[in-house]
């Protein structure tokens, strides 16, 4: 039918799975086939389907597909702004949208992802400390040593180390204390440089 209606009912099959993974599959691909057929009349249900859906999956690559390349990345940090850093139970939704983000380079990205890198919950601190260096932008240093200093999983410290390392970013005068003393076992400050020890 191509219109908005349309393509709000085709939303639903989403919310679902059922088996043989191989019939979920092939109808979810019919589903997003008819949406698309909408185009940008789709755009204004997708942004209602995601506000609540427990995967953005589906959604994502559909917005990929009817929003212009130009457009795309603010259509994206619309559907950031949803969230905060609070709590959620299921936090794959942000964990989607944020790994995403990450192939969207540009300092409007880098500004709303820094800070999920104090998100309560690691998978969407690690993706967000992830995303964040994919912007390659030496000026989110201060936001990853005030990540680093308040983080407690190694993994997520040892990511943020390594990155600033790996890019021989230096780390400003204010900031190199706390990053001094909230360096995972293994890395050092030499001078203004993280260094593997």
């Amino acid at each position: 039918m191509g219109t908005a209606a349309a393509a709000e009912a085709l939303l639903r099959r989403f919310s679902f799975s059922m088996e043989p993974s191989i019939t979920d599959q092939e109808e979810k691909e019919a589903a997003a086939e008819g949406i698309a057929r909408a185009g940008v009349e789709a755009i204004g249900p997708i942004r209602k389907y995601c506000a609540k859906a427990e995967s953005l999956t589906w959604p994502l690559k559909l917005l990929a597909r009817i929003v212009p390349a130009e457009d795309l990345t603010d259509e994206l940090l619309g559907l950031l702004d949803q969230f905060d850093t609070e709590y959620l139970r299921n936090p794959e939704p942000k964990i989607q949208l944020i790994s995403v983000l990450e192939e969207h380079v540009s300092d409007d990205v880098r500004v709303a992802v820094e800070p999920f890198m104090t998100d309560a919950n690691e998978t969407v601190r690690f993706h967000a400390v992830v995303t964040v260096f994919a912007m390659g932008d030496e000026a989110s240093v201060p936001a990853l040593v005030g990540a680093l200093k308040q983080e407690e999983s190694l993994r997520v410290r040892n990511r943020i180390a390594v990155g600033i390392a790996e890019r021989r970013w230096k780390i400003p005068g204010d900031v190199i204390e706390a990053c001094r003393t909230s360096l995972p076992p293994g890395f050092t400050l030499d001078g203004e440089h993280v260094r593997a020890a």
